[in-house]
């Protein structure tokens, strides 16, 4: 079954999050997962990924790149929140899996690498834009 596009999340949905709508990029390079189609937008201080995988629920729990896993409700509907061991020591990242039909749908944050610390963790930056993706994901 071919994986559903991310990069088709209407512009006017996008614009809703805290990414530049121009930024967007297909097959953008973050997390190393496997058959995953990507797409990818940048504000000034984090990167946003879409991937669309055949990742199961359970495929996350048992991956040991994955920590912090927990399961949280982003506007109505059930995901499974983790932090991952993919980003630079002076980046955050936090990352939602929803469920659909073929797997998985992750939608990632990474904050640009900084001496500072960012003004704002980077799971509540990520459930912010993800409400906004949330309606276009597949079920």
């Amino acid at each position: 079954m071919p994986l559903w596009d991310p990069c088709s999340i209407p512009g006017v949905v996008v614009d809703k999050t805290g990414v530049e709508l121009g930024t967007e990029t297909p097959d953008f390079v973050g997390m190393p997962l496997t058959d995953a189609k990507t797409c990818g937008w940048s504000a000034s201080n984090y990167d946003l990924v879409v991937y669309s995988t055949h990742l199961m629920p359970n495929d996350i729990q048992g991956n040991p790149h994955f920590r912090d896993i927990r399961s949280v409700v982003v506007a109505n509907r059930p995901a499974l929140m983790f932090g991952d061991d993919f980003v630079a020591t002076n980046s955050r990242s936090c990352n939602l899996a929803f469920p659909i039909y073929q797997g998985a749908t992750l939608v990632s944050l990474v904050t640009t690498p900084s001496t500072r610390a960012p003004k704002e963790d980077a799971c509540v930056t990520l459930t912010r834009d993800a409400a906004f993706l949330v309606d276009e994901l597949p079920r």
